[in-house]
Order: C-alpha cells, then sequence, then structure tokens
C-alpha cells in the first residue's frame, strides 16, 4: 500500500512538471538531448505521467507541484504525514473512478441511440435481415446443405470483417488462408453464437451490435462501442 501511494505522488509530481514544461504545449523541443538510458527513461516517465495526468481532467495548482517536486527530491521532510497523503490520493482515485464511469455510460447511451437507428433502417431497406433472438442480426446470402456448426466443433471458414459504413476492417479474402476454429475458443459471443445458425457452405452476413462485439473497449483496430459486420463463408465442420 505504501509504494502505490508513494508512486502514485511520484506520477503526479511527474505529472504537473511535465504538464508546466511549453514543450509540452507544442513548444519546441529541439533543444532536448536524450544522450542515455537514463535520460531516455527520465523522458518517458515525465511524458506518461503528463498524458496520465491530462486524461484525468483533474484540476491542479502547478506552481504547488513544482514546490513539492523540489522538496521531495532535495530530500527535505513533507508539510503532509502519509496518512494524509493516502486519503487524499483515495479521494482522488475515488473521483476519477466515477468520472470514468459518467464517461461511459454517456459513451454507451450514445451508441445504442445510435445502434437502435441503424438496426432500424437496416430492416426497413432489407427485408432479408432478421434479428436472432441472441440480440444480433443476419442475412441468409447462400444457404448450405451441410450440418450445422456446434460449439467445440472446428470449423474451417473465410470472412469479411466491416463497419457500418463500409470500411473493412479485416478479411481473409486475398490476404490469408481460411480460418481454422473451435467454435467457442476465443471468440466474442456475436460469432459463438453465429456459428450455430450456419450450414456448412452457407454464407451469412451478421450485424453485431458492439456489446457482443468488441464491447466498451475495443481493440487497436476496432473503435470503442462499434457495431461490426462480419460476412463468414462456412466451408466445412469437424468434430473436435
Amino acid at each position: 500500500m505504501k509504494r502505490t501511494i508513494l508512486w502514485a505522488a511520484l506520477v503526479l509530481l511527474l505529472a504537473a512538471t511535465s504538464c508546466s514544461n511549453p514543450s509540452h504545449k507544442g513548444g519546441d523541443v529541439s533543444n532536448v538531448k536524450l544522450k542515455s538510458h537514463s535520460d531516455t527513461l527520465s523522458w518517458v516517465m515525465g511524458e506518461y505521467a503528463a498524458r496520465t495526468i491530462l486524461s484525468s481532467n483533474m484540476k491542479y495548482d502547478k506552481k504547488m507541484v513544482m514546490k513539492a517536486m523540489e522538496a521531495i527530491l532535495n530530500g527535505e521532510a513533507s508539510p503532509l504525514d502519509e496518512q494524509t497523503v493516502a486519503v487524499v490520493l483515495d479521494n482522488m482515485n475515488t473521483q476519477m473512478m466515477l468520472q470514468q464511469q459518467q464517461e461511459i455510460s454517456q459513451q454507451r447511451q450514445t451508441a445504442d441511440a445510435q445502434e437502435q437507428a441503424y438496426f432500424n433502417q437496416l430492416i426497413k431497406d432489407n427485408p432479408n435481415v432478421k434479428k436472432a433472438p441472441e440480440g444480433f442480426y443476419y442475412e441468409v446470402i447462400k444457404e448450405g446443405k451441410g450440418p450445422n456448426a456446434q460449439p467445440r466443433q472446428v470449423v474451417f471458414f473465410d470472412y469479411k470483417g466491416s463497419f457500418t459504413n463500409g470500411q473493412i476492417f479485416d478479411q481473409t479474402y486475398g490476404n490469408r488462408e481460411p480460418i481454422t476454429h473451435v467454435v467457442g475458443n476465443p471468440m466474442f459471443p456475436g460469432m459463438q453464437a453465429g456459428f450455430t445458425y450456419m450450414n456448412t457452405g452457407s454464407i451469412y452476413r451478421f450485424y453485431f451490435p458492439y456489446e457482443m462485439a468488441f464491447g466498451t473497449e475495443g481493440t487497436s483496430d476496432i473503435p470503442p462501442c462499434s457495431t461490426v459486420i462480419y460476412e463468414i463463408e462456412l466451408h466445412e465442420v469437424r468434430n473436435y
């Protein structure tokens, strides 16, 4: 606990120091020379801490933070005891968590409204699109004649993933061989349920709400709260 508190305090001090540097406001950093590993490490610590405090949207007094920074680095005694520091940091952490929860809630509300409007329009424009009991939407492009895929079975398939604006973010076609995968092994909920609708030889287009796909966090390629479309061509199903 003590180490966590001290590290959190250091992060705040470094962040404020970095934020008070004009270079973090688009200033000239051409005169910064990182000549050693220690220089690089120090710069990264300052930059990381600066970005951390900026993302927290918390108000602070830069001059006071600078004084605290200098005092601690010079080995001077702190005017605060560890208990007081712990209470302040705990309150600050609670405030940041509440703020984050509020931002996520607002993000979800906006995404939910946009998704509902999108799916309402989708069904209106395309009568072939159906809603599955699980909550996603699908369209049969080609019906297969083979057996259905079931959880724990091995599936061989090609796919194309895109956003609702038509932008493709990933696909096997022209990029790599068809995927071999066990239904249910790491696979987002919508995809896992979607395979059980498909017969071998079929092609389905699935429309997955963000909660059944990559959620509120997304990935490096998928923004948070993204509705995604997967066109899947199921070639073969085998027992595991």
